[in-house]
C-alpha cells in the first residue's frame, strides 16, 4: 500500500477556533476530504472538537514555552458513525495545536515530540 496525502477539498461549517478560558467549549468543522490527486467523490465528515484543561507546554515537549490545551475531537461520517478520535495540545505561545493520539476502530497511535527547534 503506497502513501497519500489527504486534503480538505471544502469546509462548508467552521465554528471559531478559539481556546477557551473556561476549559469546556465545544466546536465543530463539516469538512469534504480526499486525496490530493482526487478531484471527485469526495468524503464528508463532521469534527467534533471540545477543549479540556490546561498544561504546562512544557509537559509535550521541554522545549515549548507557554501553556497547552487540550482538546478532544471526534470525526463521524455521513451516517454518523464515529470514525475515529484525535487529541491534540494547542500550544499557546505558537498558535498551533500538535496531535498527541489517534484512535480508530483499526489502530490507536500515540505522537511524541522528540526534537524542536524553536527559531
Amino acid at each position: 500500500m503506497g502513501n497519500f496525502v489527504i486534503a480538505a477539498k471544502s469546509m462548508s461549517k467552521a465554528d471559531p477556533f478559539v481556546p477557551s478560558s473556561q476549559g469546556k467549549d465545544t466546536f465543530e468543522y463539516d469538512i469534504s476530504s480526499g486525496t490530493t490527486v482526487q478531484l471527485a467523490n469526495f468524503l464528508s465528515s463532521k469534527l467534533v472538537c471540545t477543549w479540556q484543561g490546561f498544561h504546562p507546554a512544557s509537559d509535550v515537549n521541554a522545549a515549548f514555552t507557554g501553556q497547552a490545551h487540550d482538546m478532544e475531537c471526534q470525526a463521524f461520517n455521513n451516517n454518523g458513525v464515529l470514525t475515529f478520535k484525535a487529541g491534540f495540545a494547542y500550544l499557546m505561545d505558537y498558535g498551533i495545536a500538535l496531535t498527541m493520539h489517534r484512535t480508530s476502530s483499526t489502530y490507536n497511535t500515540t505522537f511524541k515530540v522528540v526534537s524542536v527547534t524553536i527559531e
